[in-house]
């Protein structure tokens, strides 16, 4: 939603992706900016872009499971309209889904890029303090947990888990929650630092108390109906 500028480059660069036969499937969530006009000339340019334009905003877990109703591909790219990929992003997510025969779902490196510098976001897990230089961190691994903007994941896997749960919408964690119930049905969940990609986050001035106060009681939520209690739950996700 109004993120016309930015939505333009996360489009161009998945338009030069190295891998074949791509369809992307935009929804605008009842932007009143530039992204309409954009997404327009957007699809007159190319045949494998579809766009889904809402009269409301619906939040991301329901214009995600909007999205991959229609999609038929049986490995789907989720991407938010603020994230910088390399041409071989998708290939090498793809090969990495490859890696084991129970994947479910596979994450680049994920680096933020906002007012406050460049901190790597996601490495397979989230809290990383101190903050790690961007080349380390950079190994193929199996981890517990995958969230952030960009997520690959095998069709198959969600049909048995489900889609994104509406009752953390508009935003926040719906990723997170999402991960759980592929980890926890027994999927792999495979972090690849060897692929990194760019959060062009607006940045921490953004962020009001009210969503940090939010989305902290939605992890604690979610966390104590898996069974964690107390640091459990932190321990799992943040270490």
């Amino acid at each position: 939603m109004n993120n016309g500028e930015m939505l333009k480059v996360t489009l161009k660069k998945l338009l030069e992706s190295d891998y074949s036969g791509i369809k992307i499937y935009v929804y605008n969530n009842a932007s009143t900016d530039c992204t309409k006009l954009l997404l327009d000339e957007f699809c007159n340019k190319h045949k494998n872009i579809y766009v889904i334009n809402s009269p409301v905003n619906i939040g991301i877990p329901s214009a995600l499971n909007w999205l991959f109703s229609i999609s038929n591909s049986p490995v789907v790219l989720r991407i938010d309209d603020d994230v910088d990929i390399e041409k071989n992003t998708i290939t090498d997510l793809i090969n990495s889904l490859k890696m084991t025969p129970y994947a479910g779902i596979a994450s680049p490196k994920i680096i933020a890029i906002n007012s406050s510098g460049r901190n790597v976001q996601y490495a397979g897990v989230y809290g990383l303090y101190p903050k790690p230089e961007e080349d380390i961190l950079s190994d193929i691994y199996l981890t517990r947990i995958a969230g952030g903007p960009i997520l690959m994941y095998k069709r198959d896997v969600i049909n048995k888990v489900g889609g994104w749960d509406i009752q953390y919408s508009p935003s926040q964690i719906e990723d997170i929650e999402h991960a759980f119930r592929v980890f926890f049905e027994g999927y792999d969940i495979i972090y690849n630092g060897k692929i990194v990609t760019y959060h062009m986050d607006k940045g921490e001035e953004y962020i009001s108390l009210n969503k940090v106060v939010r989305a902290s009681n939605l992890l604690k939520i979610f966390g104590e109906s898996y069974g964690f209690t107390g640091q459990e739950f932190n321990r799992f996700v943040y270490q």
